[in-house]
């Protein structure tokens, strides 16, 4: 009796995480969705912002290496130095804050 409450407790506490994690898409700060974070994707991204460029994918969230909420420049330079320098890792890029264009799952 005491096991399976628990397992019980176990999945519910585990069933919650599962399912907020399940609405994301992507990885945080690989902007043009290859698997990985390189250089590639700090001119993705610059190529967004100053060109018109197609934006991050394989939703815009993905751009927001630096989590501050927005996919600008800033977050061009911290996946460079990130790759160059071995700065911070790209955060979580602000999960909640895209509203209908979604959010991009933790790096």
């Amino acid at each position: 009796m005491k096991k399976n409450l628990l397992l019980i407790m176990v999945i519910a506490l585990i069933m919650p995480l599962q399912s907020a994690g399940a609405d994301c898409q992507g990885i945080c700060g690989d902007t043009n969705a290859d698997g990985s974070v390189n250089i590639s994707d700090a001119i993705w991204l610059v190529n967004y912002i100053f060109v018109g460029g197609p934006p991050p994918q394989p939703v815009l969230a993905c751009g927001d290496a630096n989590t501050d909420g927005a996919a600008a420049l800033q977050d061009a330079i911290w996946i460079i130095n990130f790759v160059f320098i071995g700065g911070a890792e790209p955060g979580d890029c602000s999960p909640g804050n895209w509203g209908q264009g979604g959010d991009c799952c933790p790096f």
